[in-house]
């Protein structure tokens, strides 16, 4: 088992990753009872049904609230499904949350354990490779609106993440791909060295070994740069947005449906690469190298299917790193180093939509 620490003072916590983590759960649970601290598990439909042993060796005795699966149910209405569940189940400020699931999951138990109660413990346990990397750290939680993605969350830290890689055996390999596609983003604006390890190798597995050290190392970059900027003040940690702007309004324009979270964020890093390229920061040739890196887990790098150019623009308007309307870009300097613009000039914006497949 390997350990990633996450310091923020009062908030810090552990990120634990390896093979079978069964009974370091089974210890924090028995830690829980002997506290007379109720606990319940938040999940969804999918995860309830591949990961049903994992689940009745764990929480066979605990309330457990499985909710439909899909970005497109993390709404208000799901939400307040699990508002009256945590209340149904008595549980009081002393009690705890698991979120056992992907992105969706821990996102919208998140932000229920963030604002039930003011505020209760809760525990991350992802069950995607995406969820692994990304949304289970940091203490971003949220919900959807209509006019975009994650407009309504808030800052609340897990106690302790458990990254179970047994989990990601059932993960179709769609969904191995998308988290993927997160890994390569943190490669990108963080370590030039995991770029090149993840362009030299073969394509990675949920089977192989090796994948542990990188998602170390991923979980590692993340960590790093949410403990220099918590709760998005500075501007550091807009730099795990490589790619998001584009990603967002593609998400948000053709449908939750149509593209999984990492396939959209592959679409968009190859948009920010070629946002790079044209503004002088990159040459030719990364562009290309990074696009294969994509490619190679048979990841999309263009749209599927046109989508109005005016429609995406507006949606990245609305989208949260925009101020007063203002479009906002993460583009890479150079593998390994981001920075964010909030200059850049339309029309290049609109030249880089319509290569990758969107129409006036």
């Amino acid at each position: 088992m390997e350990t990633v620490p996450v310091s923020l003072n009062e908030n810090s916590y552990e990120i634990l990753i390896g093979y079978g983590l069964i009974q370091e759960i089974q210890k924090l649970q028995q830690d829980l009872q002997y506290q007379h601290r109720r606990s319940v598990i938040v999940t969804d439909n999918n995860v309830a049904e591949h990961q049903k042993t994992f689940l009745d060796s764990l929480f066979k005795e605990v309330p457990r609230h499985p909710i439909p699966a899909g970005e497109e149910n993390k709404n208000i209405d799901t939400l307040s499904k699990i508002y009256d569940f945590l209340a149904e189940s008595k549980l009081s400020r002393a009690g705890a949350l698991f979120a056992f699931g992907g992105g969706v999951v821990g996102d919208i138990a998140g932000f229920a354990a963030a604002t039930y109660m003011r505020g209760i413990d809760f525990y991350q346990i992802p069950t995607t490779l995406l969820a692994m990397v990304d949304s289970s750290i940091g203490g971003k939680s949220a919900i959807n609106l209509k006019a975009g993605k994650n407009l309504v969350g808030a800052f609340h830290q897990p106690k302790k993440v458990f990254i179970d890689l047994n989990c990601l055996k059932s993960l179709p390999q769609r969904e191995f791909a998308s988290g993927m596609a997160e890994i390569i983003k943190h490669a990108l604006i963080a370590d030039e060295g995991l770029c090149s390890v993840i362009e030299s190798n073969k394509p990675f597995s949920p089977e192989d070994k090796e994948l542990l050290p990188i998602i170390k190392k991923s979980c590692e970059i993340k960590a790093k740069i949410v403990c220099e900027d918590e709760r998005d003040v500075s501007g550091r940690r807009a730099l795990l947005n490589l790619g998001h702007t584009f990603a967002h309004a593609i998400e948000a324009v053709a449908g939750y449906d149509k593209y999984s979270h990492g396939e959209a964020v592959a679409i968009g890093l190859v948009m920010a690469a070629r946002l790079s390229e044209i503004l002088g920061y990159i040459s030719e040739e990364e562009l290309a190298r990074i696009r294969s890196c994509i490619e190679k887990y048979g990841l999309p790098t263009k749209l599927r299917s046109p989508l109005k150019i005016k429609s995406l623009i507006d949606r990245m308007r609305y989208d949260k790193k925009s101020a007063a309307g203002e479009l906002t870009f993460i583009i890479i300097e150079k593998p390994g180093k981001a920075t964010v613009i909030n200059d850049v000039d339309e029309k290049w914006v609109n030249l880089i939509l319509k290569e990758s497949g969107a129409e006036d």
